[in-house]
């Protein structure tokens, strides 16, 4: 027999830790995997951001550090926020570097190129 003094219901955090670990997947995947990665995000940040990015950029140059540090971050305030118990936010900020990203590189890569 057990005991649970939890009365509600309990919340499925499973999408919630896929979006997390997807995020933390995208920003070590560019930090360690980076020349292979460059060759389909570096001309899409170089649109977007106005400046290109080498083929070994350092950890902290702008539009670099917005492709590892950005999923990074988010999934870190993804997770503490589903602990705590806020999920919109826990939601918003696990969707949102996949999102932003997303949409750069969907938008370069899908669009016809006078649109650029």
């Amino acid at each position: 027999m057990s005991l649970s003094l939890y009365e509600g219901k309990r919340r499925d955090l499973t999408p919630l830790k896929l979006l997390v670990t997807a995020n933390v997947v995208l920003g070590l995947c560019a930090v360690l995997f980076w020349e292979p990665m460059s060759v389909l995000i570096a001309e899409p940040i170089l649109w977007a951001t106005g400046q290109g990015i080498g083929m070994s950029p350092e950890l902290l140059d702008y539009p670099f550090v917005l492709i590892w540090f950005l999923p990074i971050a988010c999934a870190c305030v993804a997770w503490i926020a589903g602990k705590v118990g806020w999920t919109k936010l826990a939601y918003f900020a696990a969707f949102y570097p996949l999102l932003y990203l997303g949409l750069v590189f969907g938008w370069y890569h899908l669009t016809p190129a006078q649109w650029h």
